[in-house]
């Protein structure tokens, strides 16, 4: 009897056991089946927030553009002209001046160049390192005089011995380092002045002063000084041309595009001097006139020279020294 008793006891306890463990594997599986249902509902949730995402950022990529370029863009390709603007260049340019600083000596240096454009053939070029405006303005020489026919000659000098059709000044990047942009602009007038005296028939371009590498500005020569120098010189163009030559070796319209500078200042590389190239092919294409063209070769060809100690040039004045 009592041995019938253990055997059912140790049954229904195995029953009870059993059942639980059931029970218990029953819940697991319902359990996990919720948490694979609830995956299911939200990782699609997550995939589409992540691909929302992605599309905000692609289109906020596809809306965003490139900083404004004055020029255009930045052009590290030789230029190639025309038959027609060769021609021009050519016939624009003959018995022309540049008058300038070391910025112009870099453009007579790549002017030599065997592959340069040909028109640079018909250009006398007249300047020198730390070259400035008032230097230029003294007949009689200044601290600094360029190079002509193997000699440091006064700028003044050499205009009246070669009597161009057309004079183009880049000068002031120097005196900018020290002096206010107004008061550079005045010593520029005393220098025009003093040009029309020797050269009243030759026509007077004025290159705009360009600017330096964003990164190599200074409290007290920076490219905003240059900007305003540029503004005064445009605004006061009645007796001269002004040429915006700054903004073609920008790409931001307020500093110059490092990939031109061969000193990451504001001197100029090959890169930098076939912008130049191309701008004065362009000016030439602009400015010619052929009824004018004839014009100022027979009146600068047939002028006489002047004495120039007879002359009364212009001086500049004790506020602007």
């Amino acid at each position: 009897m009592n041995k019938n008793a253990n055997s059912i006891f140790i049954i229904t306890i195995g029953s009870v056991v059993l059942l639980t463990l059931l029970f218990c594997v029953s819940i697991v599986r319902k359990s996990n089946e919720q948490s694979h249902s609830f995956l299911e509902n939200i990782i699609p949730s997550i995939k589409k927030t992540e691909n929302k995402n992605t599309s905000d950022t692609e289109q906020a990529q596809t809306k965003a553009e490139p900083v404004a370029s004055v020029s255009g863009k930045l052009t590290l390709d030789k230029p190639n002209f025309s038959a027609e603007q060769k021609e021009l260049a050519n016939i624009f340019y003959k018995n022309s001046v540049f008058i300038g600083d070391s910025i112009t000596a870099g453009y007579e240096t790549h002017a030599s160049g065997a592959d340069s454009p040909e028109f640079l053939e018909n250009i006398t070029f007249l300047d020198a390192v730390s070259y400035t405006i008032l230097d230029a303005t003294y007949y009689d020489g200044g601290a600094v005089d360029p190079i002509y026919l193997g000699k440091a000659t006064p700028a003044l000098e050499a205009l009246n011995e070669i009597s161009p059709k057309r004079v183009f000044i880049d000068l002031g990047l120097n005196e900018l380092t020290a002096f206010s942009p107004q008061t550079v602009a005045n010593r520029y007038r005393v220098l025009i002045n003093n040009i029309k005296l020797v050269c009243p028939d030759t026509e007077i371009y004025i290159i705009s002063n360009t600017y330096m590498v964003k990164d190599s500005e200074k409290d007290s020569f920076n490219n905003e000084k240059v900007a305003q120098f540029n503004s005064i010189m445009n605004a006061g163009a009645t007796d001269y041309t002004f040429l915006n030559l700054a903004d073609e070796l920008s790409v931001d319209g307020i500093s110059l595009a490092k990939e031109y500078s061969s000193d990451g200042y504001v001197h100029f590389n090959s890169y930098g001097y076939n912008i130049w190239d191309s701008f004065f092919v362009g000016t030439a294409v602009k400015f010619y006139d052929s009824e004018k063209e004839d014009r100022l070769t027979l009146t600068t060809e047939h002028r006489a020279k002047k004495e120039l100690s007879e002359l009364p040039f212009d001086e500049v004045s004790a506020e602007d020294m």
